[in-house]
């Protein structure tokens, strides 16, 4: 997206700053880059629904006030906002998961909603892949878990076009 230069500015920029203060002022994860959102994702250790509101919310906000802004005319992007909304949708889908596999890990499954996320919104499975591995200091045995992420992601953005 271009940076706005007309008259939007002076109307739309206020108003997603003003939306995303109000927003802010009682769930503050939402400001800056993302990270709030997701270090709040990998934190979760338990299955709570009062939780899984939070996060649905934080994933539902971040991803509208970013594109609000960007929209407005407010310089950015959407690689580490993608990364806050997928780790906390993986976290949302991980609490369903471990009802069936109760040794799964909610951390893992946020780091691949995260990379997923990542995968299906920059539409650059490689650069999403080695970017995750390298930000979270993984080891090799998480290189079949996070393929299989992208792998499912690349699938589905694809059929969502």
């Amino acid at each position: 997206m271009a940076r706005a230069a007309d008259r939007k500015i002076l109307f739309a920029l206020p108003i997603a700053a003003i939306t995303t203060g109000a927003i802010a002022s009682f769930f503050p994860q939402i400001m800056g880059n993302g990270r709030g959102l997701a270090q709040m994702a990998f934190d979760v250790n338990h299955i709570d629904k009062t939780i899984i509101f939070w996060l649905l919310f934080g994933a539902v906000a971040k991803i509208f006030v970013t594109i609000f802004g960007l929209w407005a005319g407010a310089f950015g992007g959407t690689l580490a906002p993608s990364i806050g909304a997928g780790a906390s949708l993986g976290t949302v889908l991980g609490m369903i998961y471990t009802i069936f596999v109760p040794t799964a890990s909610l951390q893992d499954c946020a780091l691949l909603g995260a990379v997923a996320f990542l995968t299906a919104t920059q539409r650059a499975p490689m650069m999403a892949f080695f970017m995750m591995f390298e930000i979270c200091h993984l080891g090799f045995d998480a290189i079949l878990p996070l393929a299989l992420g992208v792998a499912l992601s690349i699938a589905f953005a694809k059929e969502m076009k």
